[in-house]
């Protein structure tokens, strides 16, 4: 899953259920975490993606709002998605990046009204912003209040 630059996620909030019951793991329809914060650290999407080169992406916002969308691999190996909200919230991104040891990807993207965000996909996020020394704190906090609050959940399927 490749998505930083310009992710366009417009996810189409149909029924992104939420089920604790199974874990999002490879060996779970190739399930794979990923985290958005906006640049200002104030605002995160948390969710999950499914499929090896393209498949749908759920989320969730910080404020409970619940997101669809999907995902693909370009041709060039980086990765874009697109996704909308049940608030009516639309963003995009793109990852262009992937850090070998921790398998972290990351990328940016843009929401429909310019906010911008910054995205890491993975199963060793959270190590991988914490080890990064040039991260800013908005970011580290971001990060870390997303995946403590929504670690134990499944989106979608």
């Amino acid at each position: 899953m490749i998505k930083p630059i310009f992710l366009t996620a417009s996810v189409l909030c149909a029924s992104a259920s939420v089920a604790v019951a199974q874990s999002c793991t490879l060996e779970n329809d190739y399930c794979v975490p990923f985290v958005g914060c906006t640049e200002n650290g104030q605002n995160y999407y948390f969710g999950n993606t499914f499929g090896k080169r393209e498949g749908p992406v759920f989320a969730i916002s910080a404020d409970g709002v619940k997101c669809e969308g999907k995902w693909w691999r370009t041709s060039i190996g980086a990765g874009k998605a697109t996704f909308s909200c049940e608030d009516g919230t639309r963003g995009r991104s793109t990852y262009t990046y992937m850090d070998g040891p921790s398998g972290t990807i990351l990328g940016r993207g843009r929401l429909k009204g310019g906010d911008r965000l910054r995205f890491w996909s993975g199963h060793k996020i959270l190590p991988y912003v914490l080890a990064d020394k040039q991260e800013r704190q908005e970011m580290i906090s971001c990060v870390t209040g997303a995946i403590k609050t929504h670690r134990s959940k499944l989106l979608g399927r």
